[in-house]
């Protein structure tokens, strides 16, 4: 039984005929007092936004179907940061694929990670591999710096592998990661 300052993800697609499914559990987790993190796109991620999830994740395209824009430059990205921030989300998790990843933080710090070059392999999974990254740093203590640093490490090692990553893989592109402030 979750209990309040529990975490709960919810992510994916929502189930044919579920229309309201993510605004609904919103609002439970909203009434336990849990921390809400939600990976999903389009109308469930907008409508979860009014019950101030702790963390949202969306990539590009899902931030700028949602928030009816296009993101091409750094001004655009810190842009879709705050108008989500606006919104309702406490963190924000912008996946960039191959580039790397910001995140604004409930402080309102931005933080910014470059991804490394490598052999693509396999996308699939990868965002919920960044997402399971900077949970495994943040559940444990609030260290933003590092917490986006194992997102994009986790994401790239899965990325470059045909299954899960491991945690040797992790470690290794970790190593090679910087964060910078973005303001």
């Amino acid at each position: 039984k979750l209990k309040s300052q529990d975490t709960l993800i919810i992510s994916g697609s929502v189930p044919f005929g579920q229309t309201n499914a993510y605004e609904e559990i919103a609002a439970i987790a909203k009434k336990k007092k849990l921390k809400l993190i939600v990976d999903t796109n389009g109308k469930s991620l907008k409508e979860s936004l009014k019950f101030k999830p702790f963390l949202i994740k969306p990539n590009k395209e899902e931030a700028e179907e949602v928030l009816k824009l296009k993101i091409r430059t750094e001004k655009d990205i810190i842009k879709t940061l705050l108008k989500f921030k606006k919104l309702g989300s406490q963190n924000i998790l912008l996946s960039l694929g191959k580039d790397g990843a910001y995140l604004l933080t409930e402080e309102n710090k931005i933080f910014k990670v470059r991804s490394v070059k490598g052999k693509v392999i396999n996308t699939i999974g990868s965002g919920d591999a960044a997402l399971a990254g900077l949970i495994s740093i943040l559940d444990k203590k609030p260290d933003y710096k590092k917490a986006i640093i194992r997102a994009v490490a986790s994401g790239t090692a899965s990325a470059f592998t045909e299954n899960l990553a491991d945690k040797k893989s992790i470690i290794k592109i970790e190593k090679q990661l910087f964060v910078e402030e973005a303001i």
